[in-house]
Parts: structure tokens; C-alpha cells; sequence
């Protein structure tokens, strides 16, 4: 509206009219540029907080699994099949060849992590 009331009027025979208009335009838009900054602003803050509040609920999942079935092997596998790491494997379920679910946890949070970040880079 104002942009079009501006070009119908002639700069040099109008000019404080011209000038007028000029700054109402301007000020609409400093207006507008800052609403627009302070909501890029409330955006990030809301996807930073729900962020952090998923992954703290996500830790406190993994810290209950780990309590809850820290002595149940996730899978048992023959015992010479891991045989350097078969005990580092099964801590602390303490069955031989067996995965213990701390570390089913964390090979399957490593894997997921490389999978997004290779469908990510593509």
C-alpha cells in the first residue's frame, strides 16, 4: 500500500511527501526485521530446549535399562567366539560369550550415529 502510494508520487515535484512516505516504509521494515529476529530467536530457543530436555530423557532410559538388566546377557553367543573381549562383552552379566546390555546399548547408539550422520552427509 504505501510502496504503490510512493511511486505515484513525483520525487522531485513532491519531495517532502516523497521523503515522508520513504521513512514510513522504512520504519515498517525496521519493525518487521525486528519481529523477525526475535522470532528466528523464540524458535531456536524452543528447538535448543526440547533438544536437551530429549536428551536428557534419553539418558535417564539408558541409565534405567542398564540398572534394570544389568545382569541379563542381551544375547548369548559361544564362549570362544569374542574370545580377547568376551569378558569386556559381558560385563557385568558375567556369562561367558555373552552381550551384556551396557554394551548392546552403546554398539547400537554408535551405530544408529553412523547411519544418520552417512544418510546426513548425502
Amino acid at each position: 500500500m504505501l510502496n504503490g502510494e510512493l511511486h505515484s508520487i513525483h520525487m522531485v515535484n513532491e519531495f517532502p511527501k516523497y521523503a515522508r512516505t520513504e521513512r514510513k516504509i522504512n520504519k515498517i521494515k525496521s519493525e518487521l526485521n525486528a519481529l523477525t529476529q526475535t522470532r528466528r530467536e523464540v524458535h531456536l530457543k524452543v528447538k535448543l530446549g526440547l533438544n536437551v530436555a530429549l536428551r536428557v530423557l534419553e539418558v535417564f532410559i539408558f541409565i534405567f535399562l542398564i540398572y534394570k538388566f544389568r545382569h541379563d546377557p542381551v544375547i548369548v553367543f559361544p564362549p570362544d567366539w569374542f574370545f580377547p573381549l568376551g569378558s569386556f562383552l559381558s560385563f557385568p552379566a558375567a556369562v561367558c560369550g555373552a552381550v551384556s546390555t551396557p554394551f548392546w546399548i552403546l554398539t547400537c547408539r554408535c551405530a544408529i550415529s553412523k547411519f544418520s550422520n552417512m544418510l546426513s552427509s548425502h
